[in-house]
């Protein structure tokens, strides 16, 4: 499996949890409210802004595989690109500005993961990869 597989794969599951998550809540606001804590507007308006997330992520979601990412590029490369797309891709549909900051708490822990798993580049001096930068300027 390449890195971008794993990137994608483990994105995924991220974004999964983090439905499931928005789903919690949703269910403790109606919790709340059968308790007397909340009242019925709090809840419309909390659990309007929760189902607008779900809906973003489940929009991510499907358009995950649609990311043009290159395999060469560095851990840190794969994860800005993956942010940026995402971001265009949220701003483009008015989804909440808040869902793109919980969506990118989950790449950057993607990214973080996959920088264990990476081998480190060789310290003898020996030749390392091409930075997308430099590649772009041969």
């Amino acid at each position: 499996m390449t890195r971008c597989e794993k990137f994608r794969r483990l994105l995924a599951i991220e974004i999964e949890g983090l439905e499931e998550e928005l789903r919690l809540w949703i269910k403790r606001l109606d919790h709340r409210l059968e308790n007397a804590e909340i009242t019925e507007y709090v809840r419309l308006e909390n659990s309007a802004l929760l189902r607008s997330e779900l809906m973003g992520l489940e929009f991510l979601l499907n358009g995950c595989t649609d990311i043009s990412l290159d395999d060469d590029e560095s851990v840190d490369e794969l994860t800005q690109d993956i942010k940026k797309h995402f971001r265009q891709r949220l701003q483009e549909r008015g989804y909440p500005p808040a869902l793109y900051l919980l969506v990118e708490q989950k790449i950057d822990k993607v990214g973080e993961y996959l920088k264990l798993d990476t081998p480190a580049a060789p310290a003898d001096g020996g030749e390392a990869r091409a930075s997308r930068s430099e590649r772009a300027r041969a």
